[in-house]
């Protein structure tokens, strides 16, 4: 499968009422994801309940640019190739990195919307670097490559922001990169 993915982290969590609000239903996920660090911010391995459930590379970016209040934010939308593998596949891999997520989805114009607050949890309760934070939120809109262009994603996400104004700063503010771009900067030991 390949998807076309724009997500923007910044520091600090959203409010559990806010993150209802985006939901549309109210419902809110949790749920704690471990990322394999040192995989760079082509890769991202990810795995849940101890199974690998997705193994995902960088098939290639497109720099886009979103009007947000008079301001120009960075768009980069990046294109993954994901798949599934076995999960013996990474079973003497090396260190992992926890996330435990509040998640709010919803669909927008046929596109999955997502706001998250993320919380980092480094092997041996070793603390983040300063440049990451102990907590986080990410924004972020994906759709299948194959039935949307990077133009109309970014056209998606402003659609998003019209909707909820008080996420501009974040997209503003925040860093423009998917998962593995963000966590490639966790230095361990």
């Amino acid at each position: 499968m390949v998807t076309l993915e724009l997500r923007w982290f910044a520091a600090g969590a959203q409010s559990s009422d806010e993150l209802r609000d985006f939901a549309g239903d109210g419902t809110l996920e949790q749920r704690r994801d471990h990322y394999l660090l040192g995989t760079g911010e082509h890769r991202g391995v990810k795995r849940r309940g101890g199974a690998v459930v997705e193994d995902k590379r960088r098939a290639g970016v497109e720099l886009l640019e979103l009007d947000c209040d008079g301001r120009r934010a960075s768009a980069r939308v990046e294109r993954w190739r994901k798949r599934w593998p076995q999960a013996r596949e990474f079973e003497d891999s090396g260190s992992w990195l926890v996330v435990a997520k509040q998640r709010a989805v919803r669909q927008l114009l046929g596109v999955r919307a997502e706001l998250t607050n993320l919380q980092l949890e480094l092997p041996g309760g070793a603390p983040p670097s300063k440049e990451l934070g102990e907590q986080a939120h990410s924004l972020a809109v994906e759709g299948l490559a194959g039935e949307l262009t990077a133009d109309e994603l970014v056209a998606v996400a402003r659609r998003l922001l019209d909707q909820w104004p008080q996420l501009r700063e974040t997209v503003l503010g925040g860093l423009c990169t998917g998962y593995p771009g963000w966590l490639a900067g966790v230095q361990v030991g």
